[in-house]
C-alpha cells in the first residue's frame, strides 16, 4: 500500500522553514474553523434558495435530496469565496499545500487547497447527517492526480469525485473546486476518467 506524504517547506529570501512531512489525511480537517465556516455559509445559501422559490426548492429536494443540495452549496461557497492563486509568488515553491483554515483565511489557493477545504466541509456536514439515508449512501473522495487537456497534455491536479444514487443514476460526479463561479443546483458534471486520472484517493482517515 502506498501512503501519500508531502513536505511543507516555506522558502524565504534568506532561509527555508521545513514544517515536516504531512500525510494527505492531515489536510482533511472537518472540525476546523475553515470547514465550519464553509458549512455555515452554505446553509445560509440554502435558506436563501428556499425563500426565493419555496415550491422549486421542495421539488428539487424531493428529487435529489436536501443533503445533495447542501453539498452543492458547499461547493459553491468554495468556488465563490476562494480565488485561484499559484503557490510560487507567495511561498517561493511550486507546490505548498494549505490547511483548510489557511485557505479560508487567505481566501486564495490552488486546486489541492480548495479540494482539502471542500472535502473537509463535506465531511463536517456528513458528521451531522449520520441518520440521513441519502447522506449514508453518498460517497465522496478527494483525489490527487492529473487532468488531461484537449491536446492530450497531462497537468497535476486535485479534485473531488462523489457518487449518489439520486444523481446521474449513481455515476461518479466530478467536483472541480477552482471554478470561481457558482454552479446552479440542477447542474452536475460527470467524471470522465479519460480526462481525470486519479493517483491517490483519500478521505479524512
Amino acid at each position: 500500500m502506498y501512503i501519500a506524504k508531502h513536505k511543507r517547506v516555506v522558502k524565504l529570501p534568506h532561509r527555508e522553514i521545513d514544517l515536516g512531512d504531512w500525510y494527505l489525511t492531515d489536510f482533511i480537517q472537518p472540525n476546523s474553523y475553515g470547514a465550519e465556516s464553509v458549512t455555515w455559509e452554505a446553509w445560509k445559501r440554502l435558506i436563501n434558495l428556499y425563500n426565493n422559490d419555496i415550491q422549486q426548492f421542495i421539488k428539487l429536494a424531493n428529487i435529489i435530496g436536501l443533503y445533495n443540495m447542501y453539498i452543492k452549496e458547499l461547493w459553491n461557497v468554495v468556488n465563490v469565496k476562494i480565488k485561484y492563486r499559484y503557490d510560487d509568488p507567495i511561498f517561493q515553491t511550486s507546490d505548498f499545500w494549505l490547511l483548510p483554515n489557511e485557505t479560508w483565511y487567505q481566501k486564495h489557493g490552488d486546486c489541492e487547497d480548495t479540494t482539502f477545504l471542500l472535502l473537509s466541509a463535506i465531511y463536517k456536514v456528513k458528521e451531522g447527517w449520520k441518520d440521513d439515508i441519502i447522506a449514508k449512501e453518498a460517497i465522496e473522495y478527494g483525489c490527487i492526480g492529473y487532468y488531461i487537456d484537449y491536446k492530450g497534455t497531462p497537468y497535476g491536479h486535485a479534485f473531488i469525485i462523489r457518487r449518489t444514487d439520486r444523481i446521474a443514476n449513481g455515476k461518479w460526479l466530478w467536483i472541480e473546486t477552482t471554478l470561481e463561479n457558482e454552479v446552479p443546483q440542477y447542474i452536475w458534471y460527470l467524471a470522465d476518467f479519460n480526462k481525470l486520472i486519479p493517483v491517490y484517493f483519500f478521505t479524512d482517515v
